[in-house]
């Protein structure tokens, strides 16, 4: 709890959606209970939070936001962590329960280990101590892919419309959440498109094609065990990146960078309400895949977004990788109220994305995956007839080889002229660029 002040105060400084995450493994419902108290309570509240199994009293909701509330004390007493200086709450309202609980490297103090049945029972008490003394809470459940994901459950499940047996995390939580009468607000998604040792890149920039069919197989799940209960419940991925563990050179490499971009640009067109990158900064290690056949000079591997100062060889703290930039790419792309629109290239290398603000103006983002040639394209606009004229802004391989020799990264900005509702278009290898349309 005591880093949710700097990242309350982070998010409210910056206007960012964010997402908690409660400790499952080795927390309780009133441990939860008291930090959705910290970030979104009222001081002057005193209602009751308990004492958990473990005997700790969790004192009140009021106390946890005065705490958030109050200016730090000259003498710490081991609070000034939480004191914030803060009255208003945090513009925080979605806590996930618990993360990748069903995996054997989290952490997990309960009776039966990695346990949906068990896991669904925490979540039903979770959801209903939060909602309780935090009505407008949003609270999500861990989920996987399909039914079978980690088919190591204590019991077996019968989808109710295919009739199938299925003994797998999503298959059990969900079949027991509909008997205690529970729907999630949301359901937490992760996803690494790679296997260490495996990466390989072309198929890294062809799998934002695969976001469509697991969306869909996400849905079937909530609508089957659900018994259609779920129509409201929201799909949200908190993590996503290259590949699954032991991040190698490809981590570190513009094509990360170009995966980033594709795959924020396919999750638009599906139902997804959140996308999350994991993570900011994270570390280095130059022992794992940095194979000769992966495009890229750093020889290491990283999931950040900016090193964190241990790179091989050296690289200063906070120096921003290719997934940096592709963020930056994203930021002149699409806008808080932005909603997708359609946008073909004919190009199978060249991904194009395109979304359009409440004040008619389009944005496209085109992504070349060649890695050694300029690729011809032809971008057809549908509805839109766009000035001839347009801003643009790139990155791709050329500046990310700059930075090989100590130069800064930054994006390029231009002008791109013979735009039309269908106009073609040259793109540098293994580059994202935007389009910023104004109508005709």
């Amino acid at each position: 709890m005591p880093m949710t002040k700097d990242f309350g105060m982070l998010t409210d400084s910056i206007g960012a959606d964010a997402v908690i995450t409660f400790d499952y493994g080795s927390g309780t419902p009133e441990m939860a209970a008291a930090w959705a108290a910290y970030c979104l309570s009222n001081p002057q509240s005193k209602t009751a939070i308990g004492t958990d199994s473990k005997g700790i009293n969790w004192k009140t909701t009021g106390y946890w936001a005065s705490l958030r509330a109050a200016a730090p004390s000259p003498v710490d007493d081991g609070l000034n962590p939480l004191r914030a200086n803060h009255p208003l709450p945090y513009p925080i309202s979605r806590f996930e329960v618990g993360n990748e609980c069903y995996g054997s490297w989290e952490n997990d103090t309960h009776a039966t280990k990695h346990d949906a049945a068990l896991y669904a029972e925490f979540y039903a008490k979770t959801v209903a101590l939060v909602k309780f003394i935090v009505p407008n809470a949003q609270l999500g459940a861990v989920v996987t892919e399909n039914e079978d994901t980690d088919g190591s459950q204590q019991e077996t499940v019968i989808n109710p419309r295919t009739r199938q047996q299925h003994s797998g995390w999503s298959a059990v939580l969900l079949s027991a959440l509909y008997g205690l009468k529970v729907v999630p607000d949301f359901v937490i998604y992760h996803y690494y498109a790679e296997q260490p040792g495996a990466e390989d890149d072309a198929d890294l920039l062809q799998s934002a094609k695969s976001w469509r069919p697991r969306t869909d197989a996400i849905r079937q799940m909530l609508n089957d065990y659900m018994h259609g209960s779920a129509k409201k419940t929201q799909l949200i991925c908190t993590e996503n990146n290259s590949v699954t563990f032991n991040p190698g050179k490809q981590s570190t490499s513009i094509v990360n960078g170009l995966f980033l971009a594709d795959t924020f640009g396919a999750i638009l067109s599906t139902e997804f309400k959140g996308y999350y990158w994991w993570n900011l900064h994270n570390g280095t290690s130059a022992q794992f895949n940095n194979s000769s056949k992966l495009y890229g000079w750093r020889n290491y591997g990283d999931y950040g977004v900016l090193a964190a100062g241990q790179a091989e060889p050296l690289t200063p703290n906070d120096t921003p990788y290719p997934t940096f930039h592709a963020l930056e790419v994203i930021g002149k792309f699409a806008h808080p109220g932005d909603f997708p629109c359609i946008a073909v290239s004919d190009n199978a290398l060249v991904s194009a994305y395109a979304v359009k603000s409440k004040g008619g103006e389009l944005s496209l983002l085109v992504i070349n995956k060649s890695p050694a040639k300029s690729e011809e394209v032809q971008i057809s606009l549908f509805g839109y007839q766009p000035r001839p004229t347009a801003e643009t802004w790139s990155y791709g391989v050329q500046q990310d080889s700059a930075e090989s020799t100590g130069k800064p990264g930054a994006l390029v900005h231009g002008l791109a002229a013979g735009v039309s509702q269908s106009f073609g278009e040259s793109l540098a290898p293994y580059s994202m660029t935007v389009f910023n349309l104004k109508r005709s």
